[in-house]
C-alpha cells in the first residue's frame, strides 16, 4: 500500500471524531424502546425538542382534529433503538393502546428518521401518508424543524382528507428554535466547537503545505478568512470528495443490502432481518440529497455569492455527510455479522458463480439486442447503452477471476481471503446485470417512445386547431396565436425528422412535449379548467416515459463508473432524481406543478449524463472536477486493466486494498476480507 497522505489522515479522523460527536449530542437522549405517550396532551417529547413551541404544535393537532374527527399523536426519541422506523412506530402504537381513529407520529431526531401509524379507518391511504410526508414531513426534518414537522402532518392530513392541496412546512430553521439545547447536555454546544476546530486544523495543515506531495510548487496562497478556520477553497475540497465518497458508499452499501437479501430468501430466513439495513440507507440516501441540494446552491449562486454564506453551505454539507455516514457506519458491523461471508464462503461463492452463469448468457442477448437496436435508431438515443455489453464482459471477466481465486481459497481454508474474493466477484456480477439489463430496457423504452409519439401528435395537432379557432375568433387570451404558431412549427419540425441515420423517439416526443405544454396553458383561457388538468396529467404522462429513461441511463453510468465521475455529475443526477420523486407527490393535487418539476428531471437527468460522460473521457487528473484520482491519499495499486477497471468502477476500492462493502467511508476499509 502507498504512502498515506497526512491530509487525508487528518480527513479520516477528524470525520471519525465529528460523527461519533453526532451519535452522543444530536439526540440529547439513548436510543428508546416503544414509548408509552401522553394521549391526554398528544405530544411525547422525550428529548426536549419543543420547548417554547409547544403550544403552537397542539393547536395544529386540536384543528385537526376538530376539522376531520383525526387524533394526531406526535412523539420525539432520540433514536429507534435499533429497530425499524416503522416497527418502532406501530409497536409504540399498539402498546399505547391507539384506536381506529388515532394516528401516530414517530420522529427520531438523532437519526432524522420517522414513521407514521395510521389504522385503515384513519382514512389516510398508503399514497396520502407518503405524499405529506414528502411535501410537509420530511422538509422540515431536514431543517431541524421539528416542531415543523408535526405541525405539517397535522395541515397536510387535514387538507387531504378534505381534497386539497397539500401545504409545504413553514420554513423555520432548527438553530433559530427556542430551548433547542434543552436535554442534549454539553453536545449541542460541543458538536459546532468540533466542526469548526476540525476545519480551523484541516486549514493550518493545508495552509502550511507549500509544496504539493510530488515537490512540485503549490498554489499562491490566498489570505485565511477574516473570521479564522481553513481557507474557503480547503473546505470546497473537503466538502467536494465528501460528497463524492459518501455517495460512492451509498450506492454500493445499496449494491451489497441486495446480495444479503437475496441470499436471505434463498435461505428462507425472515425478511425482517434486512429492514434496519434498508432503514440505514434509506436516512443515507436522504441526508445525501440534502448535501447535493446545499451543493447545487452553491454552484447556482457563483463567485458572486458572499464568502461567509459560501462557508456556512460548506460546513452544512459536511454536516450531512457526516450524518449520512453515521447511518451506514452505525448498521456496517450488524450488516457484517448478517451477511457473514467468512463463515460459509462456500455456500456465497456457488450463488455468486450460479448468478454469473446466467449474467453471461444475459450478457450475450443484450448485445444482439444492441446490434438489432443500432439498425433501427440513430447512435444519439443509444449512446448510453452503447459500450453496455463490452463493459459488462469485462466486469464478468474480472468476476471469473476473482471466483478462481475463492476457489482456491476455498480448498485451502483461507475463509477470510475466500469472502474477500467473492465479494469482488459479487459486485462485479451485479454490475454485469444492470448493464445487459440496461440495454433491454432501453429497447423497450424506444418503443414505448414510438406508440407515445403518435398519440401525442395526434393531441397535439387538436389541441393547435381548436387554439387556431379561438385565435381567430378573438376569443382566446393574449399570446394564443403566437403559441399556436410555436406549436405548428415544434410538430413540422416532427414530422421532417430525417429517417437516415435512424430515428430518435426520445427526441421526437421532447419536442412534442414542449409544444404541447406551451399550448395547454395557452389554452386555459378558452376550456374547462378540469379539461386542462386532465391535458396537464397526459403531458405529465409522456413525460415521465421520457424522464424514466434519461434518469435510468444516468444513473446506470454513474454506478458502473463511479471511480471517474466527479461531484457537478452527481450534483445534477441527485436533484434531479428529487424533482421526478417531488412531482409524484404533488401529481394528485397540481399536475400542472408536477409536469414543470417532471421536464426541470429531464433537463438534468441529461445535464447528469454528459457531466459523467465528459468525466470518463477526459480521464482527469487527481483532484480535477472533484474526481480525485487517489482517494484517502493511498496510491492505487497498479493491479492491471481488470483492477484498474474494477477500482474505477467501485468494485474494489480506490486504494486496490478490497472489495468496497456496506457503510460510510469509515468503515469500507478491508478487514481481513469478510
Amino acid at each position: 500500500m502507498g504512502t498515506v497522505h497526512p491530509v487525508r489522515l487528518l480527513l479520516a479522523a477528524l470525520c471519525c471524531g465529528t460523527v461519533l460527536l453526532l451519535g452522543w449530542s444530536v439526540a440529547g437522549a439513548p436510543a428508546a424502546g416503544p414509548a408509552e405517550l401522553e394521549q391526554a396532551e398528544g405530544i411525547t417529547d422525550r428529548v426536549g425538542v419543543l420547548h417554547g413551541r409547544e403550544s403552537e404544535v397542539r393547536r395544529a393537532l386540536d384543528r385537526l382534529h376538530r376539522q376531520q374527527r383525526l387524533r394526531l399523536h406526535v412523539v420525539y426519541v432520540g433514536e429507534f433503538a435499533g429497530r425499524g422506523a416503522q416497527e418502532w412506530a406501530d409497536a409504540t402504537a399498539k402498546r399505547s393502546g391507539l384506536g381506529s381513529s388515532d394516528v401516530l407520529l414517530a420522529v427520531a431526531t438523532g437519526e432524522r428518521l420517522h414513521a407514521v401509524h395510521a389504522p385503515p379507518a384513519s382514512g389516510l391511504t398508503a399514497d396520502t401518508l407518503a405524499q405529506v410526508s414528502s411535501i410537509a414531513i420530511e422538509p422540515a426534518l431536514r431543517n431541524e424543524d421539528w416542531s415543523g414537522a408535526a405541525i405539517g402532518a397535522a395541515h397536510g392530513y387535514a387538507a387531504a382528507l378534505s381534497g386539497n392541496a397539500i401545504p409545504g412546512p413553514l420554513a423555520v430553521r432548527g438553530e433559530e428554535q427556542p430551548g433547542r439545547t434543552t436535554g442534549t447536555g454539553g453536545g449541542s454546544v460541543l458538536l459546532p466547537l468540533l466542526l469548526v476546530g476540525s476545519a480551523a486544523a484541516l486549514g493550518v495543515l493545508l495552509y502550511s503545505r507549500g509544496r504539493r506531495p510530488d515537490g512540485r510548487p503549490g498554489p499562491a496562497r490566498r489570505p485565511a478568512p477574516a473570521g479564522g478556520g481553513p481557507p474557503t477553497a480547503a473546505l470546497e475540497t473537503a466538502a467536494r470528495e465528501a460528497l463524492i465518497e459518501l455517495d460512492d458508499a451509498v450506492r454500493t452499501s445499496i449494491e451489497e443490502l441486495g446480495w444479503a437479501e437475496a441470499r436471505a430468501g434463498a435461505e428462507a430466513r425472515a425478511g425482517a432481518e434486512a429492514r434496519p439495513f434498508r432503514d440505514a440507507t434509506t436516512a443515507a440516501v436522504r441526508e445525501t440529497t440534502a448535501a447535493f441540494r446545499l451543493r447545487l446552491r452553491l454552484d447556482e449562486a457563483g463567485p458572486r455569492q458572499p464568502e461567509e454564506e459560501r462557508r456556512r453551505v460548506l460546513n452544512g454539507i459536511l454536516r450531512s455527510c457526516a450524518m449520512a455516514a453515521r447511518h451506514l457506519d452505525d448498521a456496517a458491523v450488524p450488516f457484517a455479522r448478517l451477511r457473514d461471508l467468512a463463515g460459509d464462503p462456500a455456500s456465497a461463492l456457488r450463488e455468486a458463480r450460479r448468478r454469473w452463469d446466467a449474467a453471461g448468457e444475459r450478457v450475450s442477448d443484450a448485445a444482439s439486442v444492441l446490434d438489432g437496436l443500432m439498425s433501427r435508431y440513430a447512435m444519439a438515443c443509444l449512446a448510453p447503452v452503447r459500450d453496455h455489453p463490452r463493459e459488462a464482459g469485462a466486469r464478468l471477466a474480472f468476476a471469473a477471476g476473482r471466483l478462481a481465486d475463492a476457489d482456491l481459497a476455498v480448498e485451502t481454508g483461507d475463509r477470510q481471503r475466500a469472502a474477500a474474493a467473492v465479494r469482488a466477484a459479487e459486485s462485479a456480477v451485479d454490475q454485469a446485470e444492470l448493464l445487459a439489463g440496461a440495454v433491454g430496457r432501453r429497447a423497450a423504452e424506444l418503443r414505448a417512445a414510438e406508440q407515445e409519439e403518435r398519440r401525442a401528435r395526434e393531441t397535439a395537432a387538436a389541441d393547435l386547431a381548436r387554439a387556431r379557432e379561438a385565435a381567430g375568433r378573438g376569443t382566446g387570451p393574449e399570446g394564443l396565436g403566437e403559441a399556436a404558431d410555436r406549436t405548428a412549427e415544434l410538430l413540422r419540425q416532427a414530422e421532417d425528422e430525417p429517417v437516415t441515420g435512424g430515428r430518435e423517439p426520445f427526441a421526437a416526443v421532447r419536442r412534442l412535449l414542449m409544444a404541447g405544454a406551451a399550448l395547454s396553458d395557452a389554452l386555459d383561457g378558452v376550456r374547462d379548467p378540469e379539461a386542462g388538468r386532465e391535458r396537464a396529467r397526459e403531458l405529465l404522462e409522456l413525460a415521465l416515459l421520457v424522464v424514466q429513461g434519461e434518469l435510468a441511463a444516468a444513473q446506470d453510468f454513474v454506478t458502473t463508473r463511479r471511480g471517474r465521475v466527479g461531484c457537478p455529475a452527481r450534483t445534477a443526477l441527485s436533484e434531479a432524481e428529487r424533482c421526478r420523486a417531488r412531482a409524484a407527490a404533488v401529481t394528485s393535487q397540481d399536475p400542472r406543478s408536477a409536469l414543470r418539476l417532471m421536464l426541470g428531471a429531464d433537463a438534468l437527468a441529461r445535464q447528469a449524463y454528459r457531466l459523467a460522460q465528459q468525466d470518463v473521457d477526459r480521464r482527469a487528473p487527481a483532484g480535477e472536477n472533484g474526481a480525485p484520482r487517489r482517494r484517502n491519499g493511498a496510491a492505487a495499486a497498479d493491479g492491471g486493466p481488470g483492477e484498474t477497471m474494477a477500482r474505477e468502477a467501485g468494485i474494489l476500492l480506490p486504494d486496490g486494498t478490497g472489495a468496497a462493502r456496506f457503510g460510510g467511508p469509515g468503515s469500507r476499509m478491508p478487514s481481513n476480507g469478510g
